[in-house]
């Protein structure tokens, strides 16, 4: 295609990804207890932990006492405690 202003069109072999997908932020944050334990607030009461409940929570799954199940079935049995001041009226 000499002379037409056009470039040959080059073949390029496709590309593997060396990606570690372990490595992204997302996947970090899902082994995160405190973010797991987050995640069961929001999913629950509609409202993050605050700094005691997170604490205390990521405290029992630190120390081998509760997992993340045993943390959302005592959340669930105790909403009245955890919900927000307007749910209780």
């Amino acid at each position: 295609m000499a002379g037409t202003g056009r470039r040959a069109a080059r073949h390029r072999e496709p590309q593997v990804c060396n990606c570690r997908f372990d490595k992204l932020m997302e996947f970090e944050l899902m082994d995160n207890i405190a973010y797991q334990v987050q995640l069961v607030y929001i999913g629950l009461l509609g409202r993050a932990a605050d700094k005691a409940g997170l604490d205390y929570w990521v405290g029992e799954i630190d120390s081998g006492n509760m997992t993340i199940e045993d943390v959302r079935a005592n959340i669930v049995n105790q909403q009245q405690e955890y919900a927000p001041a307007a749910w209780a009226a």
